[in-house]
């Protein structure tokens, strides 16, 4: 599934697309994001996120997820090295549902790029998360 979608927040609006894939298993909420003021604001009142040994990527992206190990499981090493080299997109994982999502309007010309990302992303996912069918939650 593929759509865009806006939203107003106080005196800004916000574009995005996404590109959703149903996956074969039903895995914990995971959120990959980007920092934000609000992200700062959370983190000083005490709502965590998940660092890991690549500096860089902590510092680009936050990690979301009650269940660090899954966290831990998704973001190895050569997944880091995608989410580096595509540091405009945002991840979001909800039982079967990826999506890769970005701050865009849906444009038709690139809507096989943003595909290939999306499939990119999955196939990085390890196998063995889906041979096991359900995560734990």
């Amino acid at each position: 599934m593929i759509f865009d979608y806006t939203f107003t927040a106080g005196k800004s609006s916000f574009y995005w697309s996404a590109y959703v894939l149903e996956m074969p298993a039903n895995f914990p909420d995971l959120l990959i994001s980007h920092e934000t003021r609000e992200d700062r604001i959370a983190e000083a009142l005490g709502r965590e996120h998940i660092t890991f040994e690549s500096a860089e990527f902590s510092r680009t992206f936050r990690v979301r997820s009650a269940d660090k190990k899954f966290a831990f499981e998704i973001c190895h090493p050569r997944l880091m090295e995608f989410l580096l080299a595509n540091p405009d997109l945002t991840i979001e994982i909800r039982g079967a549902a990826l999506a890769v999502l970005f701050e865009d309007w849906l444009r038709p010309e690139k809507v096989e790029n943003n595909l290939s990302r999306l499939m990119a992303f999955r196939e990085l996912l390890p196998d063995y998360l889906f041979e096991q069918g359900v995560i734990r939650t």
